[in-house]
């Protein structure tokens, strides 16, 4: 081969890696998979520390350019970011993707995190990454994964055994390749002497007992066993590092007969990010969900593609009865159906919507869900009045779906918040800053608020007798501490008798 075919080799190398056959069904998975932690993540994690926004009027956004266009953030911009992000997330779960709503999702995540550097967790900049390569998979709906099973000519019976559905999606490669230039960058980071003698990641796990626990159960000393932990933590990331470039190769080497072997050994390239990630929940490293994204990513990625197709048939039973049976019922199929039918079902999936979003008691929440239903209402009118091929019933069915979405995720965000403990972190962490910054009617009122929430598992801590630490969640004392001060505060301004 001469000099002048080696850029032509080196093109159709890469054309073949980047836009080769990947099987359908993971692009679909990832899309949806993500799409749903990134809505829980939202509304449980990233909301309890939002009161934290806007105090004294001083922010530093990450970006330089923020800080020249944007407001200075309050509790109820970013609370109100964040519902509308995880809204419009579980909405296209349970509906099919748009474009538009999935460049709506990174946008606002990414403007999520990047508005403050408040939030200074570094794995979020890796999900806004992610999210732009989703944003560029291909828009498929369910039914254009799943294969419609088949007539066995032999026997008469129907039969699902087939091959799956492969598709070009150079989105799930970017997906692949971002996440192993982040292990690799991250293996390099640890050759320092320091990381490989594993005082690094002494101090680090200084705080947990988890692996201190570990070394003396195996019996080994500190001189060993931590230079062994960050030589494994290097080792570990360079494979999987070399598992994530290798990862989208999978469905393309079942049918050479060279490569089958590459085909069967690569779900095993799994195992480590597995083990690497399970060992980071064990040492309770506070990461948020990021380790659930990277396991969902990893099922993704590696297992057989007929596994996945096998999951998502089953999964999505629920999903395909209620479209059918439900939806499909209320789509009226008579071309003569009045108009304000569907005006109504519209106003009423934005009013229910907004009703469920302003009983969250937080900031922002009711704006952010009447304006994610508004969004969801104008992209529903758009498609009942398009010119597209499909039948009068197949569009009302898909528009009165859409129109249902915004409830459905608004039901999803309540249930979510209501069961969990992100109301009392919210108002307790909001009672303890403007406690320390000398507010304290807006602190005690924060308080009764939290305590309104605070879980059931706290009343039994209420005890004096247990230390401070196992009562740690009880801040009813704290509040009667607010309001003793209040009241000494006022004794103390109030004018003596006799004195003008």
């Amino acid at each position: 081969m001469n000099a002048k075919e080696d850029p032509i080799a080196m093109r159709r190398a890469f054309d073949a890696y980047w836009y080769g056959p990947i099987a359908a069904v993971r692009p679909y998975l990832l899309v949806r998979v993500f799409l749903a932690l990134l809505a829980f993540d939202t509304w449980i994690v990233m909301v309890q520390h939002g009161g934290r926004y806007g105090i004294g009027g001083f922010n530093v956004a990450h970006f330089e350019i923020l800080d020249l266009i944007q407001p200075t953030p309050t509790p109820a911009i970013y609370l109100g970011t964040l519902f509308l992000c995880g809204m419009l997330s579980m909405g296209m779960v349970l509906y099919t993707p748009t474009r538009f709503g999935l460049a709506t999702v990174t946008a606002t995540y990414t403007y999520s995190w990047s508005m403050s550097m408040l939030d200074s967790y570094q794995h979020h900049y890796l999900l806004s990454l992610m999210l732009l390569s989703i944003t560029l998979m291909p828009i498929q709906r369910l039914e254009d994964v799943l294969p419609e099973p088949r007539v066995s000519k032999v026997q008469g019976t129907r039969s699902t055994r087939r091959a799956p559905l492969h598709i070009e999606a150079w989105g799930f490669v970017s997906v692949c390749c971002t996440s192993s230039i982040v292990y690799f960058y991250t293996a390099v980071t640890k050759m320092e002497p320091d990381w490989r003698a594993g005082n690094a990641l002494r101090r680090l796990l200084s705080q947990h007992q988890n692996a201190f626990e570990l070394q003396h159960g195996l019996g080994l000393s500190a001189e060993f066993f931590w230079p062994l932990m960050a030589a494994s933590a290097i080792a570990l990331q360079l494979v999987i590092g070399l598992a994530y470039v290798l990862a989208p190769l999978q469905d393309r080497c079942s049918n050479s007969p060279n490569l089958r072997w590459l085909h069967r050994t690569l779900p095993w390239f799994g195992v480590p990010a597995l083990l690497f990630h399970a060992g980071v929940e064990a040492m309770e490293l506070e990461l948020g969900w990021f380790s659930y994204y990277m396991f969902a990513l990893i099922a993704v990625a590696f297992l057989p593609a007929r596994w996945l197709e096998s999951t998502l048939r089953w999964s999505s039973f629920p999903y395909r009865f209620f479209r059918v049976s439900v939806v499909g019922a209320t789509a009226q199929t008579s071309d003569k159906e009045p108009l304000v039918v569907d005006l109504a079902v519209s106003a009423l999936s934005v009013g229910v919507t907004a009703l469920l979003g302003a009983q969250l008691d937080l900031p922002g929440a009711g704006t952010a869900s009447l304006l994610a239903a508004l969004l969801v209402f104008f992209q529903a009118w758009i498609v009942r009045l398009s010119r597209d091929k499909r039948s009068r019933r197949n569009k009302r069915i898909s528009t009165r779906a859409l129109e249902l979405s915004p409830v459905l995720a608004a039901l999803f965000m309540f249930c979510a918040i209501w069961c969990s403990d992100v109301r009392f972190d919210y108002y307790r962490f909001v009672g303890g800053d403007l406690r320390r910054r000398g507010d304290l009617e807006a602190s005690l009122d924060a308080y009764v608020k939290a305590n309104r929430y605070a879980p059931r598992s706290c009343d039994a801590l209420h005890d004096e007798s247990l230390p401070p630490a196992k009562r740690r969640c009880d801040r009813r004392r704290e509040a009667a501490a607010v309001a003793r001060s209040i009241r000494t505060n006022n004794r103390l301004r109030a004018p003596l008798p006799g004195v003008q």
